[in-house]
């Protein structure tokens, strides 16, 4: 089948339809010169309230502009622009989710609409992208909502609120594409799936954001943090406990287990789960049930398991410190969430809807960076990851009033990333005084390089480095490039 073909009830095989809807001309003519060739049938609306009418007509509904063609082929996807007059794109995108909610919507914003982006993320956009855009970077994001569209002529997908917690997963990067392909992906099965990733990175959001795309979304999504429930403790936290089970058990308590019910459990920090509790855990993935202390007999539940951790269970298998069949039952699918040192080219993105979210409620308004401090900002090494940039970022709202965030806003760790133009005996190509952070930013630079060069073969890539194999796994695990690896497609068969 082709690409731009979907299925009809009739099983027919007809042109993918893109509306475009922007008011200037010239960029819809531009969008069209890039669509027109990957053979898409394009439609054009100057405005959301014209764009209305099309979709209205399309999909059979009665409209109340004039105006609209008598017949218009059925819509696949919307590339609307935000800033429009007579209806704005949000006002176009709410309209879509109530009527046609198999459109998949792409929105472009302009520099300084983030706020409205995420807003648009928030009421079912599949995605937004900035302008002016990458002409391959945008024909790759049209290309995925295209596969979600098939799917949904095909009746296989059923669109779910994609909710808070997917709209907060902020970035554009490759690796969060895959992630957010990833996340619709799992939104539509039960499979039980693992996250990974280091501390700060997100992976409760992520946990969140495919309960609420799933079938399961209005039911109860029910986070443990496996770390912090003492051991004595943890059986009734999980499972329950009936009145007089123990001393001090005046009376029956339903577990996490039994409140998720039909819903979401959220294992974070998997890890830290005590050995006797493995087992009974093992029982509760294979069979679905779990025994309350003090009860006679198993309750039967229906909820779906994620667990998330920042260690390194494979290696605490080896070690003896997890069960090896926990760990496979757990990480039925896998999910690594990207560092920040990973995923660089996110960082601006990331300051401007942090910044946005802190102007909400203050009367001066802060700026996001400016190119020098994102520069600066590039260079630190983020042990915190996204959790920590947030924090940073709260931090100077609360110190400055307004105007952009600069260089000597930025805390002492980072500023000392850059070398004082004044500074005797270094030159202008002089980055970094902080060592560690210089070195890791280099060491990720290189790895990243040879895999280029080498198409994802490890062996080949440990061979351009002078690494051993085993080595340069072990830190593109450690510094979070599996993922970017991964994406470079299988490359030769590698020998082992």
């Amino acid at each position: 089948m082709s690409p731009t073909t979907a299925v009809t009830s009739g099983d027919e095989l007809r042109p993918m339809t893109i509306l475009l809807v922007d008011d200037e001309w010239a960029l819809r003519a531009s969008l069209r010169r890039l669509l027109a060739p990957e053979g898409f049938q394009i439609l054009e609306a100057p405005d959301g309230r014209t764009a209305m009418a099309l979709v209205a007509r399309s999909i059979g509904l009665p409209s109340g502009w004039a105006d609209a063609p008598q017949a218009v082929p059925p819509i696949d996807i919307i590339i609307s622009d935000l800033r429009m007059p007579e209806a704005s794109g949000l006002d176009l995108l709410r309209f879509v989710r109530e009527h046609a909610p198999e459109i998949e919507v792409i929105v472009l914003t302009a520099y300084g609409e983030v706020a409205d982006a995420v807003a648009a993320l928030k009421l079912g956009a599949y995605n937004f992208l900035e302008k002016p855009f990458d002409p391959p970077a945008f024909l790759l994001e049209v290309k995925r909502a295209q596969l979600l569209a098939v799917e949904h002529r095909r009746g296989r997908l059923v669109r779910a609120p994609v909710g808070e917690a997917m709209a907060r997963l902020v970035g554009d990067s490759i690796v969060m594409q895959e992630l957010k392909t990833l996340i619709g992906r799992l939104a539509q099965s039960d499979a039980t799936a693992l996250i990974l990733g280091d501390s700060g990175t997100g992976k409760e959001l992520v946990a969140r954001a495919i309960h609420e795309r799933s079938p399961r979304r209005n039911r109860a999504f029910v986070p443990v943090h496996c770390g912090a429930i003492p051991e004595s403790l943890f059986e009734s936290e999980l499972f329950g406990h009936v009145k007089g089970a123990f001393t001090g058990a005046t009376a029956t308590r339903a577990g996490h287990f039994e409140v998720a019910e039909g819903g979401t459990v959220f294992l974070d920090e998997i890890g830290e789960t005590p050995p006797a509790l493995q087992v009974k855990l093992l029982r509760v993935l294979q069979e679905r049930t779990y025994q309350p202390v003090g009860a006679s007999k198993a309750k039967k539940g229906d909820f779906r398991v994620l667990a998330a951790t920042h260690r390194d269970l494979s290696r605490a298998v080896r070690e003896g410190k997890f069960r090896e069949d926990l760990f496979y039952r757990l990480n039925v699918v896998p999910v690594l969430v990207p560092t920040l040192r990973e995923r660089p080219e996110d960082l601006q993105l990331l300051c401007e809807t942090f910044v946005a979210e802190r102007n909400r409620d203050r009367e001066t308004k802060l700026l996001p960076p400016g190119d020098e401090c994102l520069e600066a900002m590039r260079r630190y090494s983020w042990p915190g990851n996204v959790r920590e940039l947030e924090h940073l970022i709260e931090r100077i709202s609360v110190l400055k009033d307004s105007g952009p965030i600069t260089v000597e806003d930025l805390p002492s760790v980072l500023r000392e990333t850059v070398l004082p133009a004044a500074l005797p005996g270094f030159g202008a190509e002089a980055r970094s005084m902080n060592l560690n952070a210089e070195l890791n930013r280099l060491e990720v630079e290189l790895i990243r390089l040879a895999l280029k060069q080498s198409h994802g073969n490890k062996n080949r890539a440990s061979q351009i480095l002078g690494l051993n194999r085993t080595t340069l796994v072990e830190k593109i695990k450690r510094l979070g490039l599996q993922p970017f690896a991964d994406s470079l497609g299988p490359g030769e068969k590698e020998a082992f």
